[in-house]
């Protein structure tokens, strides 16, 4: 074909409009979310507050109200997030409704997960050293371990309940943030279907306390905004049962469809051997606070130091 020929048209780009919930038309396909994350105000979330006259508004004139109304550096934030959104992610919301995604690019402009770094950002829920991530065997996966024995959320207690629950989800986010990463300097970003966690459940009254369980719901609130690939839960206790009836409503279906109970110890270290290979068993006998290699650092560091 020559430089001149103009016989193939150039592809039309997708156009925006808006319905009832200020989303566009048809299925939301990868090309049309693309758009949508470059047009301004299109993922900002903003609550639309109705009354006698809002029969008498169109949808899109609400939605602008409600937009009008938001605090402007908030809605500065959410337009930033939204620019930045990774066609990595978008991938994820193909097919889902809109607010779906406008809820998280707020909480992305909320958390700001790209930018954490720990101490500073969790240092009360660093020094339990809860979490550690693995290296796997094949680069597009990861193991994010969560210790029961080691958490401590009542240990918290120095701050407000909403301080605490807060900073949890900040150091949960970022090492959510380092999985991805991690694969991603392995040259498996594109075959990586989220971490596989594995929990290990402990039978301790404490946890069973108002902040442990609002932790809880707040590490299920972080995990709805990542991919997953399966999560483990080794060695379920009696307390458990209770817990689980408050979190199993939290979760969709395609989500509990990848969570698998281990009540065996050692099945569960067999698991975890499985993925990384080798090295430490997962079940160690050892209690207590103890901090892991990802407690301090920027996420590149932490990558760095996962990658040993």
């Amino acid at each position: 074909m020559s430089a001149m020929d103009t016989s193939k048209e150039a592809e039309a780009v997708p156009q925006v409009s808006r319905d009832s919930s200020g989303s566009s038309d048809g299925p939301m396909s990868l090309e049309l979310l693309q758009v949508l994350a470059s047009t301004p105000d299109a993922l900002v979330e903003a609550e639309e507050m109705y009354d006698d006259d809002d029969d008498a508004k169109t949808p899109a004139a609400r939605r602008d109200e409600a937009l009008a109304a938001l605090d402007p550096a908030v809605r500065k934030a959410r337009n930033d997030a939204a620019l930045q959104l990774s066609t990595r992610t978008l991938k994820r919301y193909v097919g889902a409704p809109v607010d779906d995604l406008r809820a998280h690019v707020t909480w992305l402009a909320r958390v700001k997960p790209t930018s954490l770094a720990l101490p500073t950002a969790a240092p009360a829920a660093c020094a339990s050293g809860t979490l550690r991530i693995v290296k796997a065997q094949e680069p597009h996966d990861v193991a994010m371990l969560f210790d029961g024995r080691r958490w401590h959320p009542w240990t918290y207690d120095a701050w407000s309940t909403d301080e605490c629950v807060d900073a949890f989800e900040r150091y949960v986010a970022f090492h959510y943030e380092v999985c991805a990463k991690l694969v991603e300097e392995r040259g498996g970003g594109d075959a990586y279907e989220g971490p596989t966690i594995l929990v290990k459940l402990a039978n301790r009254p404490q946890l069973m306390r108002p902040v442990a369980l609002r932790c809880t719901k707040r590490l299920v609130d972080v995990a709805r905004q990542y991919p997953l690939k399966k999560a483990i839960l080794i060695g379920a206790p009696p307390l458990f049962a209770a817990a689980w009836r408050g979190i199993r409503p939290l979760l969709d279906e395609a989500t509990h469809a990848k969570v698998e109970f281990m009540d065996d110890e050692a099945a569960g270290d067999r698991a975890f051997q499985t993925i990384v290979g080798g090295g430490t068993p997962f079940a160690e006998a050892d209690e207590g606070p103890q901090p892991g290699p990802l407690s301090i650092g920027n996420i590149e560091e932490a990558v760095l130091a996962a990658s040993l």
